[in-house]
């Protein structure tokens, strides 16, 4: 858990790596830019939690590979575009879902 850390600068593309993580917590930092592609590789994922921080742009279309994921929540960043179909077609066993106080259209 890495959230209130007050931690800055884009979320590097580096997460092809931790495919056994379970957990992954960046909230309430000052994280901007996108989140990266290689986020879709950890497959084992449950909850990601990248709410209130300044990230940007769409989703990559690499999250849809996170099909254990539970809970997510990027509620309180600044993403765009429409919120994709795929959210509740390949992502079966979310449960929660927080999107709020972005600017999706």
């Amino acid at each position: 858990d890495l959230s209130g850390n007050n931690l800055s600068g884009e979320i590097p593309d580096c997460w092809k790596y931790g495919q056994k993580l379970v957990i992954l917590s960046l909230a309430n930092n000052s994280l901007y830019g996108r989140i990266p592609n290689s986020i879709g590789q950890l497959i084992t994922l449950t909850t990601l939690r990248l709410d209130r921080n300044r990230l940007s742009r769409e989703l990559p279309l690499s999250l849809q590979n996170c099909t254990a994921l539970v809970f997510l929540d990027l509620g309180k960043n600044r993403l765009l575009g429409s919120i994709p179909t795929w959210i509740g077609e390949n992502l079966q066993n979310l449960m929660i879902l927080a999107l709020q106080y972005n600017e999706f259209s």
